[in-house]
């Protein structure tokens, strides 16, 4: 039997690191979360830092989405 596969072990990227992934300069990126052009997910509290946790598919997606 197989194992089930569990959302929570994703790794997360910060937003740093999905806009390299994306090949997408940083301050662009944030601009366009900030105008509303990508959902992002939540700001979460990580070691006392405000940041988002993105997964990687779910913020290529995104990313795709909002290109159209």
């Amino acid at each position: 039997m197989c194992a089930p596969w569990v959302y929570n072990e994703m790794p997360k990227l910060s937003t740093v690191q999905v806009a390299k992934l994306l090949g997408v300069h940083q301050p662009n990126f944030q601009r366009a979360i900030k105008q509303g052009m990508i959902p992002a997910p939540p700001l979460a509290d990580v070691g006392g830092i405000k940041m988002r946790l993105w997964s990687p598919l779910l913020s290529l997606i995104r990313y795709r989405h909002s290109q159209c």
